[in-house]
């Protein structure tokens, strides 16, 4: 499960995880040392910030512009994917969710996002 919230930030940030650094230095870091990747910024530009480092968005699968998904919408949106990346790469694996509990989180994402109008949904799925 943890693997699962890497993918997760990768797909958040585009980015991938501990660049630069040897397999041995990343379990030392991460398995013995307890470090974990920060949630990444999801906030819309000048908006209010909902994580840390980075701004692209996915939403029902697809990088979506901050547009695509407003106000509220987009708060929830990213409460919930920021509750399922910590509890993915949780120090304690007891407290990391099933991919049961998953799919019902992505199922509440998907429905947030079937109330955008469908020329918004599309709109988001070729950006990156």
């Amino acid at each position: 499960m943890y693997s699962f919230g890497v993918c997760l930030w990768e797909c958040l940030t585009a980015q991938v995880p501990y660049h630069g650094m040897t397999a041995v230095a990343v379990v030392n870091r991460v398995g013995m040392g307890g470090s974990r990747l920060e949630f990444p910024d999801l906030s819309p530009p000048g908006g209010v910030s909902i994580g840390t480092n980075s701004t692209s968005n996915v939403v029902n699968g697809t990088v979506a512009r901050s547009s695509d998904v407003t106000g509220g919408d987009h708060a929830r949106v990213c409460s919930m994917l920021r509750e399922v990346f910590t509890q993915c790469t949780s120090n304690d694996p007891s407290l990391r969710p099933t991919f049961v509990k998953l799919i019902r989180t992505f199922e509440g994402i998907m429905r947030i996002v079937r109330t955008l109008p469908p020329s918004r949904q599309a709109e988001g799925k070729a950006e990156v």
